[in-house]
């Protein structure tokens, strides 16, 4: 009897310190992020820069790494009315430090750009960026995306006669995006 008791009292006192230990482990460092950015491009289409808007979501898994999904929307002061959106999707490692959060990404979605010639309603890509940037977490569920930079290729954007690209590329396009933005954090 008292080495049933014994084996009992065991099995429950392990499983509650398991159970304890699960839930705190496995969520540490867990956060859920989404907000907007203002944007600058060079669309690398023409010489001006353009304006926009985004929104992103970060969903950071553990202290050092994470997913991203973002979208673009670049249509202000544009060459010759050349609007440019963006939606990718990818990984971030991070470095977390106190309030300041420098990261690294790779996204991988598809672009669409409105090119300025008539009857054109223009042209939709793979597109992927390399980029990386820093967030400063101004309040507990506030952060502030101090800088975020992008360097887009898109691939199999076409040299053809009815994309007539200005800038003279065969082939692809490799905008640059540089933008700041605000989040706020869900849970963490």
């Amino acid at each position: 009897m008292f080495r049933k008791f014994l084996c009992l009292s065991v099995f429950l006192l392990t499983a509650a310190a398991l159970h304890g230990q699960a839930i705190p482990t496995a969520l540490r460092g867990a956060t859920l992020e989404a907000g907007g950015n203002f944007n600058i491009v060079r669309p690398d289409y023409g010489d001006q820069w353009m304006y926009g808007f985004g929104a992103v979501v970060d969903a950071n898994a553990r202290k050092w790494w994470g997913l991203e999904a973002e979208g673009d929307f670049n249509f202000l002061h544009g060459p010759s009315s050349t609007k440019e959106d963006t939606f990718g999707f990818g990984p971030r490692l991070l470095l977390v430090h106190e309030r300041w959060t420098p990261y690294a990404k790779f996204l991988i979605g598809f672009g669409h750009i409105s090119l300025p010639n008539p009857g054109h309603p223009g042209v939709t890509n793979l597109e992927y960026a390399f980029g990386g940037g820093a967030d400063w977490r101004y309040k507990p569920k506030i952060t502030i995306r101090v800088v975020d930079v992008e360097y887009q290729m898109w691939p199999n954007f076409s040299n053809s006669p009815d994309v007539n690209n200005p800038r003279g590329h065969g082939g692809a396009l490799t905008p640059l995006k540089i933008s700041v933005g605000v989040k706020y954090r869900f849970f963490q």
